[in-house]
């Protein structure tokens, strides 16, 4: 019974844990993105005819949101509530050497579930466009799960 009462007490009295100080290069790294940062993406265009020659518009002059604490403001004009988000998943397309990527964001309105593609767009289209997407991607994340 003294064989297993002294290794059990001193593993009581022993910390249990290493101090949490960060590892370098393993778990150091400071975050890509800041509170309340704008993003911009890519504004949706519409067809139309001119003079027989089918061309294209923005339907906004500028395409942005914000990650407020409780909500995602959309350009002044929608306000999703972060309790209204339903999952969120993205999707790098092929198509110009995956520099654009898709986000889609699902969402409950009025009893239906809606979606919301957003389209990144690297300035452009030179590198580092990854970390365009990376930082968005990491604070969605952070905000969805807070």
């Amino acid at each position: 019974m003294k064989r297993l009462l002294l290794p059990l007490l001193a593993a009581l009295a022993l910390p249990t844990a290493v101090n949490a100080e960060p590892i370098p290069k393993i778990s150091d790294y400071e975050l890509l993105s800041t509170k309340g940062e704008r993003f911009e993406f890519l504004c949706p265009k519409e067809k139309y005819k001119k003079d027989g020659q089918t061309k294209k518009r923005k339907l906004y002059k500028k395409c942005w949101f914000e990650l407020k604490d409780d909500h995602i403001n959309f350009m002044d004009m929608q306000k999703i509530k972060r309790e209204d988000i339903i999952g969120y998943w993205d999707f790098k397309n092929p198509v110009f050497n995956s520099t654009i990527s898709e986000h889609f964001l699902y969402y409950k309105f009025e009893g239906d579930v809606k979606k919301i593609v957003i389209h990144l767009k690297p300035k452009n289209f030179t590198p580092p466009y990854e970390k365009q997407h990376k930082k968005f991607k990491e604070a969605l994340t952070i905000w969805i799960n807070q």
